[in-house]
């Protein structure tokens, strides 16, 4: 009886981490959409890493490159530019990387499965499949 209200107790905590990942989530989603969809009405947003002008849009996220490395991701959205910075030991931000992403964007699919042709003909034949369903199904009520 015991290991049943203990195994209850992890399901109830698991239901309720899962519903506060969703919220956090759906709040995240929010407040980005807020912030890609409002006019920037200063040059630089210290709190989400946005800085704004003339120029464009321009992100900058800190995040963990390597397993004991750490750097700054900056995403230029004008110019369609990423570029990674890490940190050495002593302290300096070094370019580690920088490419346009302006091709990239481009391309229908690049190492990637299923290629995007393959699901465009799995959505046609379901598609299908449901107008067949709906126009063929048989009336519940007649028996």
């Amino acid at each position: 009886m015991a290991e049943l209200s203990k195994q209850t107790i992890s399901d109830g905590s698991k239901t309720v981490a899962r519903w506060l990942m969703v919220i956090l989530l759906a709040v995240i989603v929010v407040m980005l959409g807020s912030e890609l969809f409002s006019s920037p009405s200063a040059s630089a947003d210290s709190k989400t890493g946005w800085a704004s002008g003339k120029e464009g849009k321009v992100f900058a996220i800190a995040g963990q490159i390597s397993k004991d490395t750490y750097g700054l991701y900056l995403v230029d959205m004008k110019n369609s530019t990423i570029c990674v910075y890490r940190l050495t030991n002593n302290g300096q931000l070094k370019l580690a990387a920088a490419r346009t992403f302006i091709y990239d964007c481009q391309l229908d699919s690049y190492n990637t499965e299923p290629l995007p042709k393959d699901v465009a003909k799995l959505v046609a034949k379901a598609r299908r499949l449901k107008d067949i369903n709906t126009t063929t199904r048989p009336d519940s009520g007649s028996r």
